[in-house]
């Protein structure tokens, strides 16, 4: 795990996930869920972007577009 992200440690992981290959399917069934609360990260505006752009600028040489 990386220390150096705040907001998008499960946006890393699936975009290394990716970036090694991994085939990534849609399942029909219900696995999990969220809930928001006052106490979250990004109740406020969209502070995790600035980690989204580095993330995708590290791992874009190693990623590439679905045919």
């Amino acid at each position: 795990m990386r220390t150096d992200l705040n907001y998008v440690l499960d946006y890393d992981l699936w975009v290394r996930m990716a970036a090694a290959g991994a085939h990534i399917i849609h399942i029909p069934e219900f696995l999990a869920c969220s809930r928001t609360h006052d106490q979250q990260k990004t109740t406020v505006g969209m502070p995790y972007l600035p980690e989204v752009q580095r993330l995708l600028q590290e791992y874009s040489s190693r990623l590439v577009s679905p045919p």
